[in-house]
């Protein structure tokens, strides 16, 4: 649940970031008052979209891993698998950023923990 809570939040916060990166490019870089409407829905629609699947195919790939090598090695050897698919398929910042810094990062502060509850009932415990 808690992994989940994370995972859901990094992709929230992407949205943010891209959504007041449109903003500034929009009114400093090219002079418009403000953005439509549909611009923030549909881009909230993709990104989230787009963000959890990611995660999801990113935390599937990096559990599979960390069952074998531990979950440091394990998130190092999906990165490396799962980022040639991931950022040629993403946006920018969602990939770039959230995919390749913020999920790792939170999988190496929380270690094994990361992983729970499923940890428990996998039938070999993880190193």
């Amino acid at each position: 649940m808690k992994k989940s809570l994370f995972l859901v939040a990094s992709v929230v916060a992407s949205f943010f970031a891209a959504f007041g990166a449109s903003w500034f490019l929009s009114s400093r870089a090219f002079g418009s008052p403000a953005l439509d409407g549909s611009v923030i829905l549909l881009s909230f629609l993709f990104l989230v979209a787009l963000g959890i699947d990611y995660n999801i195919f990113l935390t599937t790939q990096a559990r599979e891993e960390a069952s074998e090598h531990g979950t440091r090695q394990g998130m190092l050897n999906a990165l490396t698998l799962t980022g040639g698919v991931i950022t040629s398929a993403g946006v920018l910042l969602d990939t770039l950023l959230v995919r390749t810094v913020v999920v790792p990062a939170l999988a190496f502060s929380f270690g094994d923990r990361f992983w729970w509850p499923a940890g428990k009932h996998l039938g070999s415990p993880l190193r």
